[in-house]
């Protein structure tokens, strides 16, 4: 009961968490001129050139070999249109690289501005040089916004202005702190003329700063200005993104995306496009799984442009599924998919309910988000979501479960504050030390002693340190396990050897996604002994025969 708590407990920790993290990776699009393409960035980045998808996500030359760290530097990656060109960027470990795409790859990325910095934003083309602006500074507790003038050509630093300590000395500099309480933005006036907008706090003030072709020179004008807005050619592709959805893993944030293709005042859904071109590319990272018991396989969701793409996998070959969405679980053959607000099994919907956002931050997908943890209870799927209600003036909350578990009738709805009422977990935490002996699934990591093993239900079974230490979090299936890392995911029993389930993927795309049938490997194994046979016995009737020729 103890160990049961300290599970729950500490999913809540990981859930409340992951609400703290940064809500999710920006998208955007570009205009290329001189190569007639609309590019996309969104979890990946790909091109379209009126007639063709063109993926460039794995043209990205980054001098990264990490693949974990690859994969967060692809996740930052925005684009702008920069006069006929389009600017590639990504803000990485807390550096800014910047790279110049023309129609041509691969595209090279290189770092702008090192340790520390944090965007860019307002990147605007003028007289022939780009400015944008970013946090930077010695480091996440004294930086501030600069200004900063590169060379379109080379992508080099010209020149940089510290606007924002600049006007913090003109202005009470005896409020400042470690930072100088006062933000940044660049703008164009009525007249084209570039801008430095600074508003301060301490007190409530606002400087302009305008650019006279060398120089920022504070000046006591009020200019309108607005932001620099990029042009589009004949068509553009729009993101039409839906609620964020907070899934039960450590890095769980999915947000739906549909992508619509404007032209000539038409518009198409051309998501279903843009996943083909997924397929047929690596995948970015895994997002969710499980078991399917009914086929003996499991079923792996990754990611890619902000698409779930689907899978069945088994130890030889994996098969796409056609599905919206998210697939949570697997239940007599159809599959519970998670779409917009809605948990949908056959004919049966429900609404499920959404948390709004609080405060004045703006998000695409303003109208709330989900959080959702996935059991098992009577042989049925439940899709669980947690919640929380404070009691005012306190501390003290409390907690439970809005539940929905997958019947042959339909869901069957529970509110419970009982997590035991819900069934198996079938994502448990990643622990590294403790005692959780009776937790099926929790993997329990030793790295001074570099071991790793699984509590199951019928004991522990010890697995693979490489694979175990890299994993944050595992999917329990009925006697075997998926394993998923930032990057790759990997199946456990009943297959011996961990089997990668990437390298799958990548074998199964060089076969167009065919995988061999059961009836041709049964007559194989039929034919292969009978062959032996007869290869056995014209052997031996060949020697006969050259004893008796002597």
């Amino acid at each position: 009961m103890k160990n049961k708590m300290i599970v729950s407990q500490c999913i809540m920790a990981l859930l409340f968490f992951t609400i703290l993290l940064p809500p999710i990776n920006a998208s955007s699009t570009a205009w290329c001129e001189s190569c007639s393409q609309v590019i996309i960035a969104n979890e990946g980045i790909f091109a379209y050139n009126g007639s063709d998808f063109i993926d460039l996500t794995w043209h990205l030359k980054t001098g990264i070999t990490d693949p974990s760290d690859l994969r967060e530097f692809i996740s930052n990656v925005e684009v702008v249109t920069l006069g006929n060109l389009v600017l590639v960027y990504s803000n990485y470990h807390d550096s800014i690289y910047m790279g110049i795409y023309n129609g041509s790859v691969p595209i090279k990325m290189s770092p702008v501005v090192e340790w520390y910095s944090w965007g860019p934003k307002d990147i605007i083309v003028y007289n022939g040089s780009i400015f944008f602006v970013a946090e930077s500074g010695g480091g996440p507790h004294y930086a501030s916004d600069v200004v900063f003038q590169l060379d379109p050509q080379t992508l080099k630093v010209e020149k940089k202005w510290d606007l924002a300590w600049d006007a913090r000395e003109a202005i009470a500099p005896d409020n400042a702190g470690n930072t100088p309480y006062a933000w940044v933005n660049l703008g164009l006036d009525k007249k084209g003329m570039l801008w430095a907008k600074v508003d301060m706090i301490f007190p409530n003030t606002t400087l302009y700063y305008l650019y006279n072709g060398t120089d920022f020179i504070m000046t006591n004008k009020t200019p309108k200005i607005h932001p620099y807005t990029a042009p589009y050619g004949t068509f553009k592709i729009e993101i039409n993104r839906g609620l964020m959805y907070h899934l039960p893993t450590f890095y769980s944030l999915y947000v739906p995306t549909r992508y619509i293709l404007v032209e000539n005042k038409r518009r198409e859904d051309v998501t279903d496009e843009i996943k083909r071109l997924a397929r047929s590319v690596e995948p970015l990272y895994p997002i969710m799984g499980f078991w399917d018991e009914s086929r003996g396989e499991w079923i792996v969701t990754y990611l890619l442009y902000g698409l779930p793409l689907a899978y069945r996998v088994n130890k030889t070959c994996a098969i796409p599924l056609e599905i919206d969405y998210l697939p949570l679980a697997s239940y007599l053959g159809d599959y519970v998919v998670l779409g917009n607000g809605t948990l949908r099994w056959k004919y049966y919907t429900v609404k499920i309910p959404t948390i709004r956002q609080s405060g004045d931050t703006y998000y695409p997908w303003q109208e709330g988000y989900v959080s959702l943890e996935l059991y098992q209870k009577n042989g049925h799927p439940v899709i669980a979501l947690p919640w929380e209600v404070r009691q005012n003036e306190s501390r003290r909350s409390k907690k439970g479960y809005l539940a929905y578990e997958v019947t042959e009738k339909g869901f069957l709805i529970l509110n419970t504050t009982d997590e035991r009422k819900l069934g198996k977990n079938l994502i448990p935490p990643r622990v590294s030390m403790g005692k959780w002996n009776n937790i099926p699934g929790v993997l329990i990591v030793s790295i001074p002693n570099k071991t790793a093993f699984l509590i199951t239900e019928n004991g522990k079974i010890p697995v693979n340190f490489t694979i175990a230490k890299r994993t944050s979090h595992v999917v329990v299936g009925n006697d075997t396990f998926l394993f998923m890392t930032y990057h790759e995911a990997y199946v456990l029993p009943p297959w011996m050897e961990p089997t990668n389930v990437n390298k799958i993927l990548e074998q199964s795309r060089k076969l167009n996604w065919e995988c061999p049938k059961e009836k041709e490997d049964e007559w194989i194994k039929k034919v292969t002994p009978f062959a032996g046979v007869i290869i056995i016995a014209v052997f031996i009737t060949l020697l006969i025969f050259l004893e008796k020729r002597k």
